[in-house]
């Protein structure tokens, strides 16, 4: 499929994603799991929050993928994903148990 008039193999777009996943981790390098849970703007939205979002989108967009019958998975559309909970590590290693 062209992406900006080039066309991308299978192969290159799982780099691109994987470099795109590597800089959306760059912020949280080294956070702490109080400083990836404090807002940084008006949003609701922390750092943490969006690593967990992050993880729980993609597993679930995998879910998506391999039932390939159409529906949603339990909590795809809960909105309680973008708050940060647990640990930082924690959510660090579920978004890339979901990219493996």
């Amino acid at each position: 499929m062209p992406l900006s008039g080039i066309a991308l193999s299978g192969h290159d777009l799982l780099g691109l994603l994987a470099e795109v996943r590597r800089r959306l981790l760059i912020p949280v390098n080294g956070l702490t799991d109080e400083d990836a849970a404090k807002r940084t703007t008006s949003s609701e939205l922390t750092l943490g929050g969006l690593i967990r979002h992050l993880a729980t989108g993609e597993r679930m967009w995998l879910q998506v993928l391999r039932s390939a019958d159409g529906s949603l998975p339990e909590g795809m559309l809960d909105t309680a994903q973008y708050a940060m909970s647990g640990t930082l590590s924690g959510w660090l290693s579920a978004y890339s148990a979901a990219a493996a």
